[in-house]
């Protein structure tokens, strides 16, 4: 059953349609010219899956269409009556509302318009007409906030989509603007735990989350009740539910993704339903790559991907110093809960310490710890709780300290480059790394060893680009191109970058490297490396950066707070469709496991509710940036990653 018929007496417009859906899809297409020939063909072809009709058709083949007695409407109130179970596609050039008035939700005729948007709009209503008949696509609700700085009242909107879905509502949302100033404040809080690492942040983020659903959603009861009517079309489901905060670029910077409620499965919203934010003022009307409803059928899709290892002591116009780390392509240096290869032994040795080292580390846990170190039983107890417990314990204390000393490490064998870098007095970043090698070097048999030597191996940049090459043809990417200071050739970077742009376009450009957002000039900066080694990096406005993306359609920043506060507002000047940032700092290893599962996720998975079945008919940004944050969680639940990601995307 994979039958259409298309109705339409217009010569060039009855072709193009017939053309669009051979193109695009699997579908049988016949051409009917007059509501005559298209009843006998219905009448003797039970296998047809949809009918595309146009409101202007003539009787027969004999009699010319006249405009103003709309026998295609006629023919679609017939099909509705004598084939209910049929879905029809009706293509008119009078005002929606009124064919809306005649077909509600409930029947199956989806309306679309004559312009220049035919093809997507038709292809659109394609799929959802063959999704209703199969019952693989279900519905979806669009909640969209409008935030505004220093009024009492917001709004709120609703809309469905999906299935012939049409569901609106809207209203007002009373806010106290004394709260959203201590939310500001509270998020500010909670970005500086996340910053740290500190063990508080979890809560922090949950409190923060449901006092933001108490005064912004919660409060407002009519919106509540009119919200919950909403929800009961999707079955309560928060996964067929998107969030879009839509904001003006000057508003408080809260944290606004963290929304916290019992009501979804996951507590927090955002790992639930896509939730992403949209900054006016400074829309573009380019298309967001593979937002929902879109298609990409016919063309390669292009990756540029910029690794800016810009580090160092640089000065921006304003006079602001600033020092910038060298960007580490390896491993996080804290312990993590897989590092424990031999938990039986570590306990014991901890337990009873015979020796200097284990000694130390005793008397520097907590009570918690050592009450679950002396619980621990090798046959009886999870081992699960006890290794929670010691890689939190020591992950707080190497890095603040150093926890060398001679005496200490009397009987312990140290690699020629432990010994180095404790010849170095190590701070900061360094001495976290030469703690954990100190306690790989005491225990090789219960900490496993990193492989320090891959800190010159394949980068961020690298990976993603074998990520995408390996199955270039199948996710449908033309070119993949990576811009680093290995493939430079003597050129200064950013000549040789200036240069790759121009031979666009391309449709995503991954940035990894260094941001900044200068608090009083209120403006973004990105770094990218000085031709000159050893001068200062050079700082680029996020503006200028976007003046030279042309018709990019998706920026991935890979950089520390490169979408908290206003930074957003000068993301938004890129005039880029859609962009993906981080709220907080991040380690290189985690930004760069996000990345890849991010591509992974939006390339590799197949939409099972997709009717039409073409690769890029199957592929949703909001929901990939979903599932990539899940799944993140999911490997790394006690690490910040997940929850520091924010989407905008800035189409109209």
């Amino acid at each position: 059953m994979n039958n259409v018929l298309v109705v339409i007496a217009n010569e060039e417009l009855g072709i193009s349609v017939v053309r669009i859906l051979k193109q695009n899809t699997a579908l049988i297409v016949e051409h009917a010219h007059c509501e005559k020939d298209a009843r006998s063909w219905l009448d003797h072809n039970s296998d047809c899956a949809l009918v595309v009709v146009h409101i202007n058709i003539p009787a027969d083949n004999n009699s010319p269409a006249k405009p103003d007695e709309l026998l295609g409407l006629g023919l679609v109130t017939w099909l509705t009556e004598a084939k209910p179970a049929l879905p029809v596609i009706l293509i008119f050039q009078v005002p929606n509302r009124i064919l809306n008035a005649l077909f509600g939700p409930s029947k199956k005729v989806r309306l679309v318009k004559e312009g220049v948007d035919l093809p997507e709009r038709l292809l659109g209503a394609v799929d959802d007409s063959l999704a209703s008949t199969s019952g693989q696509r279900d519905r979806y609700l669009t909640l969209s906030l409008t935030v505004y700085e220093d009024k009492n009242q917001w709004w709120w909107g609703l809309k469905g989509e999906g299935e012939g879905f049409r569901y609106e509502d809207d209203g007002p949302l009373e806010v106290d603007v004394t709260k959203l100033k201590k939310l500001s404040s509270k998020s500010q809080e909670l970005y500086d735990l996340m910053s740290k690492d500190a063990q508080a942040w979890g809560k922090t983020l949950k409190d923060l989350g449901s006092e933001i659903f108490k005064e912004i959603l919660d409060n407002n009861i009519q919106f509540m009740r009119r919200f919950a009517l909403g929800l009961e079309t999707i079955n309560n489901d928060y996964s067929k539910l998107k969030v879009c905060f839509r904001t003006s670029n000057k508003v408080y910077d809260i944290a606004l993704e963290s929304l916290w409620s019992d009501a979804a499965r996951d507590n927090f919203w955002m790992l639930s339903a896509p939730i992403y934010r949209w900054v006016g003022g400074v829309a573009t009307k380019g298309k967001p790559l593979f937002s929902c409803r879109e298609l990409h059928t016919s063309e390669s899709i292009n990756c540029l991907i910029i690794e800016a290892d810009a580090w160092g002591e640089t000065t921006l116009p304003y006079g602001t110093t600033l020092k910038l780390p060298k960007l580490d392509w390896k491993r996080s240096s804290k312990v993590s809960v897989g590092d424990l290869i031999d938990l039986p032994s570590l306990a014991s040795k901890l337990k009873q310490p015979a020796d200097a080292i284990s000694t130390y580390l005793k008397n520097s846990f907590s009570d918690k710890t050592l009450t679950a170190l002396a619980n621990y039983n090798v046959l009886e107890s999870d081992p699960i709780p006890l290794k929670l417990t010691l890689v939190r314990s020591l992950n707080k204390l190497i890095g603040s300290q150093s926890i060398y000393d001679a005496q200490r490490f009397t009987g312990v064998s140290l690699r020629p480059e432990t010994k180095e870098l404790i010849a170095e007095n190590p701070q900061g970043d360094a001495l976290l790394r030469v703690d954990r090698m100190l306690l790989e070097d005491a225990y090789p048999g219960e900490i496993s060893k990193h492989d320090w030597s891959k800190a010159e191996g394949k980068s961020e940049c690298e990976k993603i680009q074998e990520t995408l090459m390996e199955k270039q043809k199948m996710f449908g990417i033309g070119r993949v191109v990576v811009v680093s200071k290995r493939v430079l050739g003597g050129e200064p970077f950013l000549s040789y970058l200036s240069k790759t742009l121009i031979r666009g376009p391309w449709d995503i450009i991954h940035y990894a490297g260094h941001s900044y957002f200068h608090p009083s000039e209120k403006r973004g900066y990105l770094f990218f490396p000085n031709p000159i080694d050893g001068k200062p990096p050079i700082p680029m406005l996020i503006e200028d950066f976007g003046a030279q993306l042309g018709p990019a359609r998706f920026l991935y920043l890979s950089s520390c707070q490169s979408a908290r506060g206003n930074f957003l507002a000068s993301l938004a000047q890129c005039q880029v469709p859609a962009l993906l940032g981080f709220s907080c700092p991040v380690y290189d290893e985690h930004a760069e496991k996000f990345a890849l599962e991010f591509y992974k996720q939006l390339f590799d998975c197949k939409d099972p509710y997709s009717a039409t079945r073409n690769e890029g008919d199957a592929k949703c940004l909001q929901h990939a940036f979903l599932r990539t944050r899940k799944r993140v969680r999911e490997k790394m639940s006690s690490e910040t990653i997940w929850a520091q990601p924010i989407l905008m995307f800035q189409s109209n």
